[in-house]
């Protein structure tokens, strides 16, 4: 199934956030409290509509449906913060290196060279139009200008990243409903105004 794009309407409400993935753990003797930090940090969310118009409900309630509860992905992100804080040239840029898989070289292909990325800004790793694995990630640190080194939250999952687009503008991940029975709304008759509420999570 394809990987769709989510419809342009933008909800009421929007919570977005990461979800780390640790074990923690007492010792009955001493009481020392042992942290295990494990892979798959995921970007999640929730997003809720109301007063929807019929037209917009239509458009949404569409792409519930084509999304088949769980099994469906489709492309979103950080609605708060779609483009870098400073004025960046050279999109896509391209990993052209990495000391760890936190640490991600990027360099311009299409000759830019202006600006650098702030502590905040979000890019994507995995672009282009036939690679449906792209993964969304937080800028945490910053090293260099022209051939920027960007440490990155969470770490890359995928191990053939080297030579990958990197996107800033309007940045998005993969994410799956978290739950098969989200396609449903509520109606107030006489207007004809429907409230609708998703939570999602990466995938």
């Amino acid at each position: 199934m394809a990987v769709l794009t989510f419809p342009s309407i933008t909800p009421d409400t929007i919570d977005f956030g990461i979800r780390y993935n640790t074990q923690v753990s007492t010792t009955t003797l001493s009481g020392i409290v042992q942290t295990v930090e494990l892979p798959g940090a995921r970007w999640l969310g929730s997003m809720t509509f109301r007063d929807l118009t019929p037209e917009d409900s239509a458009a949404l309630k569409g792409f519930l449906m084509r999304l088949r509860g769980s099994s469906g992905r489709f492309y979103y992100g950080d609605q708060s913060h779609t483009s870098p804080f400073n004025t960046i040239t050279g999109e896509p840029l391209t990993v052209e290196a990495t000391s760890t898989e936190g640490a991600l070289k990027v360099s311009p292909t299409n000759g830019g060279s202006g600006g650098v990325f702030s502590i905040g800004d979000y890019i994507e790793v995995g672009s282009s139009a036939s690679d449906e694995n792209r993964e969304l990630k937080m800028v945490v640190a910053v090293t260099g200008t022209t051939q920027q080194t960007l440490t990155i939250e969470p770490l890359m999952r995928r191990t053939d990243y080297i030579g990958l687009d990197v996107r800033y503008t309007n940045p998005t991940g993969k994410f799956l409903l978290t739950s098969d029975d989200q396609a449903r709304w509520a109606v107030r008759s006489k207007a004809k105004l429907s409230d609708l509420a998703l939570e999602f999570v990466e995938g």
